[in-house]
């Protein structure tokens, strides 16, 4: 496996319905340095059982089984833990990565180190400019990547 530049963090529960679509999109992804984390959240579903079947075979995907149920941004932050990359992201069950999504986000975050997060809004151009969150939890998170200094400077998920 390549070293992860970014980690991307799939919370779920009682998610199965959705999960493989959220998987398959960041599989697709352009950009192949990455590492999945799906954090099951105690899902009562099939979720868990479909997580690891998903994950069989991909030596860049971790599955994390949570004895009881935190909540998402629990979740999220345990996943978040399971590496080191620089960038990390994030993805809820029932969403889907553009193909390009990190390949775009990273290579911006690459071209402008005075950045330490990069949304991305569909049909709208490209704008640089600062922003101040109190929280992660202010923002857009699902379609953002953050730098993984900025995300742990800011508490990372309340």
């Amino acid at each position: 496996m390549t070293t992860p530049l970014c980690t991307v963090v799939i919370p779920c529960h009682d998610g199965e319905a959705y999960l493989e679509a959220a998987f398959q999109s960041v599989m697709n992804q352009t950009f192949r340095a990455f590492h999945l984390v799906i954090v099951d959240d105690a899902s009562q579903d099939g979720t868990l059982a479909l997580a690891r079947r998903l994950a069989h075979g991909h030596n860049n995907v971790t599955v994390v089984d949570l004895p009881q149920n935190q909540g998402r941004c629990y979740a999220r932050n345990v996943g978040t833990r399971i590496n080191r990359s620089p960038f990390v992201s994030f993805l809820d069950q029932d969403d889907s990565y553009h193909p390009e999504f990190l390949q775009t986000t990273i290579q911006t975050l690459h071209s402008h180190s005075e950045i330490d997060a990069v949304r991305v809004m569909p049909n709208v151009s490209v704008d640089v400019h600062p922003v101040q969150y109190k929280s992660i939890s202010d923002s857009l998170a699902n379609t953002m990547v953050f730098r993984r200094k900025a995300f742990e400077f800011a508490g990372g998920w309340p």
